[in-house]
């Protein structure tokens, strides 16, 4: 497909066309969520299995300077297109929430206990920042 994309007979738009690329090879059930970077444009799009409406991130609206307070949003919900405006201040409450409904919804796939579940979402609280 990358070939075909690039002897220039494609007219799907580049986005659409890397998230057919990444459907070709997804893995049923295994594949969570498919993601296309436009490093030129500074923007993430990504869809989720749950949800599999294309999302819009761009980064050109986020200061990513260390004073900073760091944004979050849970990215397994509803909706579509640009939803940079829905991320909120990181906190370790929605990072617990975020990170033991991803691992009871991945049980077919690994196990888990309580205590690796718990190291998980509080070791974002242990990263710094540095200029």
């Amino acid at each position: 497909m990358l070939k075909t994309y690039q002897s220039g007979t494609v007219n799907t738009p580049i986005v659409d066309y890397s998230f057919d690329i990444l459907n070709n090879v997804a893995q049923g059930s295994h594949t969570k969520w498919s993601i296309v970077y436009d490093i030129s444009n500074r923007k993430i799009f990504f869809k989720t299995l749950a949800f599999p409406l294309v999302k819009e991130i761009s980064f050109s609206t986020f200061d990513f300077n260390c004073p900073e307070d760091p944004k979050a949003w849970n990215m397994n919900q509803a909706g579509k297109g640009n939803v940079t405006s829905l991320f909120v201040n990181f906190s370790e409450e929605l990072n617990r929430q975020i990170v033991e409904k991803s691992f009871a919804e991945s049980t077919s796939e690994f196990v888990a206990n309580l205590e690796e579940i718990s190291r998980t979402w509080q070791y974002a609280a242990t990263v710094t920042c540095a200029n």
